[in-house]
């Protein structure tokens, strides 16, 4: 009875949401440069919501001559794939422009607080990347452009808020059943072990 208990227990937290947002460094490459980042966006995630997220991210250029690396701008933006699984809708997203801009010799790299509000809910939720600016090598200014892809970092979930109609009554249906499950195998076990008494007794 313990050991079905807990897979009870088990199954139940499975099919609830889970919600841990602070996501390790991701890498993309494109346009001569890498660019590196990672996210921590706190949890849970329940809609309507208003979240501070904290972006770090780095841009290193491929070019082992680079002198100079200058950040000018950073669009950081939340997406959600759709259920279907063609493409992405956008949550929302924040353009943020360096003046002067962001420096470093071979890299730069930077770390900002971003706020997301939406009242979106899904699944498959991504954080996406564009950064623009320019680096030097001894002869050459060269720009660029790197735009990661939409689900450059993810998936997590965006629930409904638990305080809403739908979801509480999910939940209470959930352990409901659950506990009618339960009831009915401790009946079924007692049932058994009543039965096996009046075998020995008339034994």
């Amino acid at each position: 009875m313990k050991h079905l208990l807990v897979c009870l227990v088990m199954a139940f937290l499975l099919i609830m949401p889970v919600s841990a947002y602070d996501f390790p460094t991701s890498q993309y490459n494109a346009d001569g440069v890498s660019l590196y980042a990672s996210v921590s966006a706190g949890t849970p995630w329940q809609s309507p919501f208003s979240k501070n997220v904290t972006l770090t991210f780095s841009i290193e250029p491929h070019d082992p001559d680079t002198t100079s690396v200058n950040i000018s701008s950073v669009l950081f933006s939340l997406s959600i794939k759709n259920p279907t699984g063609s493409g992405f809708s956008l949550v929302d997203a924040e353009l943020r422009s360096f003046e002067p801009p962001i420096t470093g010799t071979s890299y730069a790299n930077y770390t900002g607080d971003f706020t997301f509000s939406s009242s979106m809910t899904g699944e498959q939720c991504y954080f996406a990347l564009t950064v623009e600016g320019i680096y030097s090598n001894s002869t050459d200014n060269i720009y660029f452009q790197i735009v990661s892809n939409e689900s450059f970092i993810g998936p997590f979930l965006i629930i409904a808020s638990l305080s809403t109609p739908q979801v509480f009554v999910g939940l209470v249906i959930g352990v409901v059943a659950s506990a009618v499950i339960i009831a009915g195998l401790i009946a079924v076990k007692r049932n058994r072990s009543t039965s096996k008494r009046r075998r020995l007794l008339s034994d």
